[in-house]
């Protein structure tokens, strides 16, 4: 019968320095297993910044270009603005309450520039016998005049919507439009870049009255109301 030791390692020849050989190995395994994970961990960070920092900046950049435009300074006019007509007052500004504002009386034939570009003056003031010829116009004494629009501007002007009233004396009593002449004239439609439209209205206002008389030019309603003032013909 065979030794069983001859099989296998004998217990006997393991010595402390056999242990001592082996232990080493095992921490080298583990420091290089330690020093694999915290280059696995290394690569994944830097994976992750680097996509963080790729979506970052596509959604930082349409900011940058809104900062960029939202900080341009704005234009100081257009093109298509037409410049106020030279030599003409300034029109007037919008009343800071909100309602309608109007200018300071003006004298019948000076031209005050009802928008930037369009101007009004009015001339031929008379004493006419007014005719009535629409519902609640009572014919009489009244007073003739023209309206005169210039557009200084390279465009054409709507005048469809434009209006003229008048008042008198110190109440500022409405004056009632006649329909009937003599000789009116209504403006047209429309007028065109660098051209005048001359307009005539016949309104009663009584010749008592006639020492204090209100023109009023209504071009739109989007624009201050054109006053002119002064006494008109008695006779």
């Amino acid at each position: 019968m065979s030794d069983s030791r001859t099989e296998g390692t004998d217990p006997s020849t393991v010595t402390p320095e056999t242990g001592r050989a082996r232990r080493p190995r095992v921490w080298v395994l583990a420091l290089i297993g330690v020093v694999l994970l915290i280059v696995i961990s290394v690569v994944a960070w830097a994976a992750v910044s680097a996509s963080s920092g790729e979506g970052s900046g596509a959604t930082t950049a349409p900011a940058t270009a809104s900062d960029a435009a939202s900080s341009a300074p704005s234009p100081t006019g257009s093109a298509d603005t037409p410049s106020t007509g030279a030599g003409s007052p300034a029109a007037p500004s919008a009343d800071a309450d909100g309602e309608r504002a109007m200018s300071e009386p003006n004298a019948f034939d000076a031209p005050v520039d009802i928008a930037p570009g369009v101007s009004a003056s009015i001339s031929s003031i008379t004493s006419v016998d007014g005719v009535a010829a629409g519902i609640g116009e009572s014919g009489g004494p009244a007073i003739r005049f023209e309206v005169t629009i210039t557009n200084s501007t390279g465009e054409p002007v709507d005048l469809q919507n434009t209006r003229v009233t008048v008042d008198s004396g110190a109440d500022r009593v409405p004056a009632g439009e006649l329909s009937g002449g003599p000789d009116i004239v209504a403006f047209p439609a429309s007028l065109g870049a660098g051209s005048s439209a001359t307009a005539a209205y016949v309104f009663s206002v009584p010749v008592e009255a006639r020492s204090d008389v209100r023109i009023i030019v209504d071009y739109l309603a989007s624009v201050p109301l054109a006053v002119f003032a002064g006494a008109a013909p008695t006779a």
